[in-house]
């Protein structure tokens, strides 16, 4: 500030940046306040079409989905998309990026058929830009088959999660956090289709990922400790079922505390 000024570009990816840090530590008002610090430079600077406008429309949106405001997350998702498309064209990866982000919008709203839409949009752009064989198209595939599992169309959610899982396992190995996101996934399907054996098999492959990458302590190892719970409860075994349901209670309550103090 003190160099460049109030209204520099520099200022305003300061505050982008930690707005960013804030936004990771789940500090979301703080990190509003700073992205909207940086939006307001931005316009006066690029006026309101630029690609870095809708960057920062996209950030916002991302920061009230976060806080469950979802009418907010897709107003400003929306202005992100026009902009995108009308810069960039229809057929850019920051466009699948948009369309990707207002389908999680519209899947926590439980409109699973609209996320669907949204999620095939940006996998036909993905495809078209990256190939086969990249994250993006991955992730796209693995949303596509969560929005079908919603829907309790369990084969169509497990073709999908494969398809995520063979690109995945092919760019990253079998060691890698979305490897084993994509292992709990199938394993939850398959406890929809009352597979309760296969389900924990794929369930614990994800167990063992996360706590050998993420650690013993993280809020995905907790999830599938539950996850295992549920299998476990499901076949009757009240005393595994009550045992993974305690260690996931433990991870939740020490991640509680740690917050908070």
């Amino acid at each position: 500030l003190a160099v460049y000024g109030d209204m520099h570009p520099e200022v305003a990816q300061s505050y982008n940046n930690v707005g960013c840090v804030y936004a990771a530590v789940n500090n979301y008002e703080k990190a509003l306040e700073l992205y909207l610090k940086a939006l307001n430079i931005k316009i006066d600077i690029l006026g309101e079409t630029h690609p870095n406008i809708a960057k920062s429309y996209n950030n916002i949106g991302y920061i009230y989905s976060a806080k469950m405001d979802n009418e907010k997350a897709l107003e400003f998702y929306h202005k992100a998309l026009n902009i995108r498309i009308e810069t960039l064209g229809h057929k850019h990866p920051d466009v699948a990026i948009t369309y990707n982000n207002i389908g999680a919008v519209y899947k926590s709203q439980r409109e699973y058929k609209k996320a669907l839409d949204l999620y095939q949009k940006a996998l036909d752009i993905e495809l078209e830009c990256f190939g086969e064989k990249h994250p993006d198209v991955a992730l796209s595939y693995h949303n596509m088959g969560v929005a079908y599992h919603s829907l309790s169309e369990n084969q169509k959610a497990l073709e999908f999660h494969q398809k995520a899982l063979n690109i995945r396992l092919e760019l990253f190995g079998e060691k890698h956090p979305d490897v084993a996101t994509t292992y709990n996934s199938i394993g939850s399907i398959l406890y929809s289709q009352k597979n309760y054996e296969k389900a924990l098999e794929y369930h614990r492959k994800a167990l063992n990922i996360k706590l050998e990458i993420l650690g013993k302590e993280h809020s995905d190892v907790a999830l599938i400790y539950s996850n295992i719970g549920t299998v476990y409860n499901a076949q009757g075994n009240h005393h595994e079922a009550q045992g993974n349901y305690q260690k996931a209670l433990n991870i939740a309550a020490f991640n509680l505390l740690r917050n908070h103090t």
